[in-house]
């Protein structure tokens, strides 16, 4: 009986491995592209919603200055005032101005 020698591998053999490699490694290409599709996509959409997040929120911080010092609106500009205002912006501004017109406001 003749066995075989697994150390020595027949050109039929090493071929097929090549082949299965080269498969396994665009399969890794394949999977590498779809998640830096996917974290692309992911960091486009974050930064839509955050862009709107921080112009509303500056627009929010000017107009609350400009109540204050131009229209002479007594609303405290403290860290709370400035973080409703930052947090929700423009409608913070109305809930403060809204607080403060109605009597609700603590000034100082």
């Amino acid at each position: 009986m003749k066995f075989q020698n697994w150390d020595t591998k027949s050109p039929h053999m090493v071929s097929s491995m090549r082949l299965t490699m080269v498969d396994y490694q665009k399969k890794n290409y394949l999977i590498y592209l779809l998640i830096g599709i996917a974290l692309l996509a992911f960091i486009y959409i974050f930064w839509k919603v955050i862009k709107k997040l921080l112009i509303n929120s500056v627009i929010g911080l000017f107009l609350l200055f400009v109540l204050r010092f131009a229209f002479q609106i007594p609303i405290p500009i403290n860290i709370w005032t400035v973080g409703v205002t930052a947090l929700f912006g423009l409608a913070g501004v109305g809930s403060l101005l809204i607080l403060y017109l109605g009597g609700m406001l603590v000034l100082g």
